[in-house]
């Protein structure tokens, strides 16, 4: 099996600091995490978790501009494929 590595675009951190729920929120840990040596450490669960917390929001999402949609789906995608790329946690690939 190969590991493919995706290269998180950084211009989604302050989409996703401005979605996120809290600092206990997936979506903080995963934002916080992006671009530093802690994105290796997170794991495909909270990702994964992030990513739920994200696309219920923008289906729920009133009032906000479509800029502001734009950029929450384009976070969403790119989460995305960096899940997909990721081994399942606990796995040494």
């Amino acid at each position: 099996m190969h590991t493919v590595v995706i290269e998180i675009d950084q211009d989604i951190k302050p989409t996703l600091y401005a979605w996120h729920g809290g600092q206990w929120d997936p979506v903080y840990a995963v934002a916080s995490s992006i671009g530093t040596k802690n994105e290796k450490l997170l794991t495909k669960n909270t990702v994964g978790s992030a990513l739920n917390n994200l696309e219920r929001d923008y289906r729920k999402a009133k009032g906000v501009t479509r800029q502001d949609k734009r950029d929450l789906k384009y976070a969403i995608r790119v989460l995305s494929l960096w899940y997909d790329s990721m081994p399942d946690d606990g796995s040494e690939d």
